[in-house]
């Protein structure tokens, strides 16, 4: 329970704050659910990276299928030929990559200091 309940939380606080704040404010939304988080090294990475892979994962689709997929298209021809849901995947791994050391530094912080 207390993965889906980090998982959640990460979306909700990550989606409130991006909708405000830079790209980077995920990294310090999943910091802030990693402290409140009472798991494991491992187990507080997967959280982190699950809960920014689905969101960043859902958002880009969802822009990916606002616009027929021509923007994906036309930055995956930039990257190497890379099509639409290459790079929707692409940008959710990367964001989940983010989350999972935002997690891991929130909950390295809270062991710091208790």
């Amino acid at each position: 329970m207390k993965y889906f309940s980090g998982i959640a939380g990460i979306i909700v606080l990550g989606f409130v704050l991006q909708s405000f704040l830079p790209w980077w404010s995920i990294a310090v939304a999943a910091g802030i659910v990693g402290v409140f988080l009472k798991l494991n090294n491992v187990q507080s990475y997967l959280v982190g990276f699950l809960g920014v892979f689905l969101l960043w994962g859902v958002y880009a689709a969802f822009i990916n299928s606002a616009n027929q997929g021509i923007l994906a298209d036309k930055i995956g021809a930039l990257f190497g030929g890379f099509g639409a849901f290459q790079m929707v995947l692409i940008t959710a791994l990367f964001g989940g990559i983010i989350g999972g050391f935002g997690t891991l530094t929130g909950r390295l912080g809270r062991k710091l200091f208790s």
